[in-house]
């Protein structure tokens, strides 16, 4: 398994190629652990232009769950813990999958979710119907940090999240900003027969893993997002990515968006267009 290191987000240092090594830790927050392995021409545009419509998620069948837990609170499988947000009176609907970025998925208290990002889930999760699951944070703790292959335990998770609350199994997405961000890449290619859409934000392979031998199945389409200001992860991983999925026959959307923090965060404001992406109004 590999580690995701969770390092201080302003430090920027050169780092040795670590990939197919296997033993290494996997890309996180800064230049030290991430690094553009692209020596090559750069990569088509597989941008998209902000209108462009997203895939119809919603045109699958249903898988409901029957739910009848008790909805908002803490989880654990295969050695990950996570915090469900539950609202109230949900019946059949989407969750949403959350991926922190550098080590701190934030705490809960006094019926709150501390978002170091700033996302707004919670508050959209209550708005727009939807369950919410953080994975890494755990009562009493605020740090946490990713291995790059969560696919069993996330597939754990699903279930135990659909014991909780009533959600539609079809209806699962991934999204993730920097540490978060490779860990999604990488669930979208390996375990895309748990999600019907990813969100990677801020990221790209690293060099740590390549396409599989054998295609994805489904093809989960994906919403690419990258800052060109980036100085921690280089915006050539962003473009890297998205053309490999393009390449292979993914549908993919690339935007430009200035994210702040030295381009190397998240907006308020990009939370309504990942929801947007996911077909969740």
């Amino acid at each position: 398994m590999l580690l995701l290191l969770a390092c201080s987000p302003v430090q920027v240092t050169a780092t040795p190629d670590t990939a197919d090594t296997g033993t290494q830790p996997a890309p996180g927050d800064t230049d030290s652990s991430v690094h553009d392995t692209d020596d090559t021409d750069p990569p088509a545009d597989t941008s998209a232009p902000a209108d462009t419509a997203p895939p119809d998620d919603t045109a699958v069948g249903q898988d409901c769950t029957e739910g009848g837990g008790d909805g908002t609170g803490f989880l654990a499988a295969d050695g990950l813990s996570a915090l469900l947000i539950a609202p109230e009176g949900l019946e059949c609907a989407p969750l949403v999958i959350f991926g922190h970025g550098a080590d701190k998925p934030g705490s809960w208290l006094d019926d709150e979710w501390s978002d170091p990002l700033g996302t707004g889930l919670q508050r959209l999760a209550n708005e727009r119907s939807f369950a919410l699951l953080v994975p890494g944070v755990e009562e009493g703790q605020s740090e946490h940090g990713w291995y790059l292959d969560n696919c069993s335990a996330f597939g754990s998770l699903v279930g135990l999240v659909g014991d909780e609350a009533s959600i539609d199994k079809n209806r699962v997405y991934l999204a993730g900003q920097s540490a978060g961000g490779f860990v999604t890449a990488y669930s979208t290619l390996y375990c895309p027969e748990l999600f019907a859409h990813t969100a990677v934000v801020s990221a790209g392979t690293g060099g740590y893993f390549d396409y599989p031998a054998v295609d994805p199945d489904p093809k989960v389409p994906v919403y690419v997002v990258h800052d060109p200001d980036d100085q921690i992860v280089p915006y050539s991983q962003g473009e890297s990515y998205a053309a490999l999925l393009e390449l292979n026959g993914h549908e993919v959307v690339f935007e430009d968006w200035e994210l702040g923090n030295g381009g190397h965060s998240w907006t308020e404001e990009l939370t309504p267009a990942v929801l947007g992406q996911f077909g969740i109004p």
